[in-house]
């Protein structure tokens, strides 16, 4: 039985070329080996496929029929091995949901990078600074900052974010001055909030020794449930934010910004990729999420 591919591919490379040297420097060998090959194909089938003669080779009227034959089942493999190799590609919709700030600056690049590795899927990028129920809206991936609640969620950690005090150079001119974190009661204090929920309680520990940590309770005027809003706020000179070092680190370059109290921040708290169990041995899901892994390594 013949289970030699590369003796029919040098069957099909003879015939075509009609002759054993031809063939032997396009497939980069010798005329020997290809006469050996040829030989053994002839053994196996028990006829000749070619007249040979000093000058000549010419395919005979069976070597003809059976590499018409050859042909048409090369093709056949070739096009079943390329149809496997795109079953093995990620396709379908890949739902991904991240922080507002975070998903814009450094999800949404990352997002795109992959598609472009991976062009039969579709993704859907969702932003918002709310919690959002991966089961009920359909989420296959969800990036969260911070302390997770328990659930049957598989999370893992992708890096630590920390967050520091900041605050415009306007507000701080009209405003008391700051040496202690329990001052900050005594200020206008853009807070994060939504629906159940108001972060008006700040823990921050000193870059010394973690031990050293000062819970203040905060008030202020302005409050949201996006981060990008109170950056915005933060800007104006509307009070003092409690924002991710990555997030302003341009501005305070620029001065746009202040840094207060700048040997205390918050605890670092965990930016986290969730995905449910059942999806645990989804290709897109541990692929992307893998991806994910190498981007913020280099990046955060």
């Amino acid at each position: 039985m013949l289970n030699n591919l590369n003796d029919l591919n040098m069957l099909i490379t003879v015939a075509k070329s009609k002759g054993f040297t031809a063939a032997a420097k396009l497939q980069n060998t010798s005329p020997a080996t290809v006469s050996k090959q040829i030989a053994r194909i002839e053994k196996e089938l028990g006829i000749r496929l070619f007249k040979r003669n000093t000058r000549h080779l010419e395919i005979t009227e069976d070597g003809q029929n059976f590499v018409n034959k050859v042909k048409k089942a090369l093709e056949i493999l070739d096009e079943a091995q390329t149809t496997i190799s795109q079953q093995e590609q990620l396709r379908g919709k890949l739902r991904i949901t991240a922080p507002i700030l975070l998903g814009s600056s450094y999800i949404a690049p990352i997002v795109a990078a992959f598609r472009d590795l991976h062009p039969l899927l579709t993704i859907d990028l969702s932003l918002t600074d709310h919690i959002v129920d991966l089961y009920s809206q359909g989420i296959d991936i969800a990036i969260r900052i911070g302390k997770l609640p328990d659930s049957d969620l598989v999370a893992k950690r992708l890096t630590t974010n920390y967050r520091i005090l900041v605050a415009a150079p306007s507000y701080l001119k009209e405003s008391p001055l700051i040496e202690h974190p329990q001052q900050l009661g005594e200020h206008q204090c853009l807070l994060f909030s939504y629906p159940g929920y108001r972060q008006d309680q700040w823990t921050l520990v000193h870059k010394s020794s973690a031990k050293r940590k000062e819970i203040i309770h905060v008030k202020g005027h302005l409050s949201s449930d996006s981060g990008d809003v109170l950056k915005k706020w933060c800007l104006l000179g509307k009070g003092i934010a409690l924002r991710e070092a990555w997030e302003v680190s341009q501005d305070l370059h620029e001065g746009k910004l202040v840094r207060i109290l700048s040997d205390w921040e918050e605890p670092g708290a965990a930016i986290s990729i969730l995905y449910h169990q059942r999806q645990y041995a989804s290709k897109k899901v541990s692929v992307f999420a893998q991806y994910l892994f190498q981007c913020f390594k280099q990046t955060l």
